[in-house]
């Protein structure tokens, strides 16, 4: 979840087709990502149970087991190919970001 300046933040995972499933408990606002998903073992246990982990870009650097949108390097445009992976990733992920706005509201 995305928190305000000098507020606290949770991860979530949800079901593939968006219905909340759980979610951590808070950590400050500025933990990274990465962090968080390491502290609550969110990767590790979904590599544990085969759960497949769509997400975002905070998540670069997680591991082959997580996927995340490609990334634009500076001076250079995405191929093709890419565009499109990256297209099918959104389409997979919106009911994941409709339910985390409703959630923030």
């Amino acid at each position: 979840m995305w928190p305000g300046p000098g507020r606290a933040a949770s991860r979530n995972a949800t079901s593939p087709d968006g219905p909340l499933v759980w979610i951590s408990p808070a950590l400050p606002g500025r933990t990274h990502d990465l962090t968080a998903a390491s502290r609550h073992r969110i990767i590790a246990t979904c590599i544990r149970l085969g759960i497949p982990v769509l997400a975002d870009r905070g998540y670069q650097g997680a591991g082959d087991s997580v996927a995340v949108p490609h990334r634009r390097r500076p001076g250079k445009d995405l191929t093709t190919q890419q565009k499109c992976v990256k297209r099918a990733h959104s389409r997979l992920r919106w009911p994941v970001e409709r339910t985390i706005a409703s959630v923030k509201t």
